[in-house]
């Protein structure tokens, strides 16, 4: 298996990806400023409170997009190519782990209005009355007694 025909063969299709995400987030963002209630909350936190972690993921995004568009435009195995790989692979990653932060901290639930996850009391109570604190992706630690 030659390795430089499948990272060129995969450099279109993550560039692709990247761009769809971007215009996801675009379209997201609009609806969110839109639609009001949750959403716009959600939105004005995003952009305050979270702003800089915003920004930083938005940045990457495109840094993310254009370290695509050099590999897609200098297909080869060269050793400039894979660093491009490892810089993107590496900001890809730190890109997701953002976003699904920003995620977890903005995100309302919708079974209580006007509530964040994160930090909320009022929260952590309704996810252990209802089972969801006994999973772990929930976050909050169930009730041991």
């Amino acid at each position: 298996l030659d390795w430089s025909q499948l990272l060129d063969f995969v450099a279109p299709v993550m560039l692709t990806g990247l761009v769809l995400e971007a215009i996801g987030y675009v379209f997201h963002a609009r609806d969110l400023q839109r639609d009001g209630r949750e959403g716009a909350v959600s939105w004005y936190e995003q952009v305050t409170t979270f702003g800089k972690t915003y920004r930083a993921r938005n940045v990457l995004l495109a840094l993310n997009v254009v370290l695509a568009m050099l590999l897609v435009i200098f297909q080869n195995a060269s050793v400039t190519t894979l660093g491009i790989w490892a810089m993107l692979l590496l900001s890809v990653v730190i890109t997701s782990v953002v976003s699904r932060a920003l995620f977890y901290v903005l995100v309302i639930p919708t079974t209580m209005p006007g509530a964040f996850f994160w930090k909320n009391k009022g929260f952590e109570e309704h996810a252990r009355a209802t089972g969801l604190a006994n999973m772990p992706q929930v976050g909050v630690v169930p009730n041991n007694h």
